[in-house]
Order: structure tokens, then sequence, then C-alpha cells
């Protein structure tokens, strides 16, 4: 990779731009300096290097070179590795015993959600409960219906006192008086 600066206040140098490349300095007797060549000016005109002041005064250019490590036999050197981790995702291996389960669980939720389940005989249970609190209800009420037409049937008094009630009968010997409602 390669860095090109525009340099417009140095005047040691003799072009209007200079390049430095990402690579480690290299001197020279040709005066190369970060792989560009500049020529020097006289000690006493040598202005320092400065950065870039704005983004628009850098410009990348070329591709970035490797440095080669050159290996020598003397200078082996042996590093200690780290051991490797195993994956944290490891691969479901199908085996009889993980199919017995998995039929296992199958059979339980069918059991249990499923239509004629564990939830469903609840819920009916709980309905059936309810009926049969129902039933327990209008029993006792026929009986008392039973016993109201019993006595209605045989009893000479209840059958007036019902007359009267029900259907505003009265005695030859007895007058009606109604009230005006305001």
């Amino acid at each position: 990779m390669e860095f090109v600066f525009e340099d417009k206040s140095s005047p040691g140098f003799s072009s209007s731009s200079r390049t430095a490349t990402a690579e480690p300095m290299q001197m020279a007797s040709n005066n190369t300096i970060f792989g560009s060549s500049m020529t020097q000016a006289p000690s006493s005109r040598r202005s320092r290097r400065s950065l870039p002041e704005t983004v628009d005064d850098i410009e990348l250019t070329g591709t970035r070179r490797k440095r080669s490590v050159k290996k020598t036999a003397s200078s082996k050197v042996k590093y200690v590795s780290k051991p490797k981790r195993r994956s944290t995702a490891t691969k479901f291996v199908w085996t009889w015993q993980k199919f017995w389960w998995m039929v296992a669980f199958v059979t339980l939720a069918r059991l249990l959600f499923m239509e004629n389940g564990v939830v469903d005989y609840y819920s009916l249970e709980a309905t059936i409960e309810g009926k049969h609190e129902k039933l327990a209800l209008v029993q006792n009420e026929n009986a008392e219906l039973v016993t109201e037409i019993h006595k209605i049937q045989t009893s000479r008094k209840y059958q007036k006192k019902v007359a009267r009630d029900h259907l505003g009968v009265i005695a030859s010997n007895e007058y009606l008086i109604l009230f005006a409602k305001d």
C-alpha cells in the first residue's frame, strides 16, 4: 500500500508530491526514504516531514507488499500452541436410544395435548362435574314441585290459597279494594 502526500510547504524537495509505502524505512546510498526517491537539500534547509492537514491530502495507491521472513536452520523457534477448542455446535448423531426417547416424547406430547388427551380429559371432567351440580338442583326443584302438586290435589285449604294468590279469586263475603297509584 502506498500513501501519497501533497507537500506544498516543504522547500527541500524537488517535486510537489512525495510518496511513502507501508514498509519499514530503508536508507540507502541513493537517499531513498519510504520507497520513493527524493533529492536531499543541504542540512541547513532540511525540513521535517509533516502529516497531511486534511483527508483530501492523502491518496491511496498500489497494493500492500508483504514482508518475507527468512528462516534459517539455526533460528528455528518452537512455539507453544494453545490446545484447539472443540466447536460448540456438535453434530447430532442418531442412535437407537435417542430414537426411542424421541418416540416416547412424541407419545407423551400426544397423550397430554392432542384430542382426547389428558388436558382434554380434565376439561371434560370439570364440565361433567358442573352438569352433575345442575342435575342435583333440577332434581331438588322437581321434588318440590311434586310435593306442591300433591298438596293441591289433597288439601282444600291449599287449593283456596293458590286460587287467591295466583288467580285473584275472592269469596262471596269478601270485598275487593284496589288502591290507586299516585
